[in-house]
C-alpha cells in the first residue's frame, strides 16, 4: 500500500514540532512565519524545501502558496490550513515547545492518518 502525501507530510510535521521547542514566530509579535528565527520552522514552512521557499511570499497564507510550490502539490490544501491553523495558534504552545498533541491526533482522524509513534516525551 502506497503511503499517501498527507500522511508522509504529517510525519515530517509531527516530527518536526517534538523536536522544534518553540513557535516559529516573528520576534516581539504573535505573527507566526514560515521561517522564523533561529532556524525555526512552522507546520507548513518545514514541508517546503530551502530551493522552494521565497521570503518574499512570507505573509501569504498557505492556501496561496499551494499551487505555487511544488513540494505542497499533492497534500490536500484543507488538511496543509489545519496543520497551519494548530501551529499559528499561540495557546498550543507553552515553555516546553507544542502542547497540543490533541488536535493533531483529532487531525490524523479527521484525514484517515495514523499518528506517528508516541504522542510526545
Amino acid at each position: 500500500m502506497e503511503i499517501s502525501k498527507n500522511q508522509t507530510a504529517f510525519d515530517t510535521v509531527v516530527a518536526h514540532l517534538r523536536l522544534q521547542k518553540k513557535r516559529s514566530a516573528k520576534p516581539g509579535t504573535n505573527v507566526c512565519m514560515y521561517r522564523g528565527p533561529d532556524g525555526t520552522k512552522c507546520a507548513v514552512g518545514v514541508l517546503i524545501p530551502d530551493d522552494q521557499f521565497d521570503p518574499a511570499k512570507e505573509s501569504q497564507h498557505v492556501s496561496d502558496l499551494h499551487s505555487t510550490i511544488p513540494a505542497l502539490q499533492g497534500i490536500d490544501l484543507d488538511f496543509l490550513c489545519e496543520l497551519q491553523r494548530v501551529h499559528d495558534s499561540a495557546v498550543n504552545w507553552d515553555e516546553s515547545g507544542f502542547t497540543a498533541w490533541d488536535l493533531l491526533e483529532q487531525t490524523a482522524a479527521q484525514y484517515d492518518l495514523i499518528f506517528p509513534g508516541v504522542r510526545h516525551e
